[in-house]
């Protein structure tokens, strides 16, 4: 259950990081289709994760909610890091309209 609340907190904090920063930093404007398309493909790719087949201990598992907190914003905000640099430098030498596509299906 670890890896299931560190990658879905983690992957929060990407999407909100990155479409906050390129809304209000760059002025991007989203399809609302983009948005939709990036929730759903999201929830999708958790699924393999939530299902898991480890042998469970006789006594209840403690999580250190600050440990996993802590972590997954760090890899939340790494990972938006690394999009919007992305989006910003444009490595494929795209037009602007191309980078933003090209970052939001590198987001998903």
């Amino acid at each position: 259950i670890k890896a299931y609340v560190l990658y879905r907190f983690a992957s929060t904090v990407l999407i909100i990081l990155f479409l906050a920063v390129l809304t209000f930093a760059f002025s991007a404007n989203f399809n609302a289709l983009y948005v939709i398309l990036l929730a759903i493909i999201n929830d999708v790719t958790v699924t393999p994760i939530a299902s898991d087949h480890v042998i469970g201990t006789k006594g209840p598992s403690v999580l250190n909610v600050y440990t996993i907190l802590g972590l997954s914003c760090v890899i939340g905000a790494l990972l938006a890091v690394q999009t919007i640099c992305t989006y910003w430098g444009n490595p494929f030498q795209l037009d602007s309209s191309s980078a933003e596509e090209v970052a939001v299906y590198l987001q998903i």
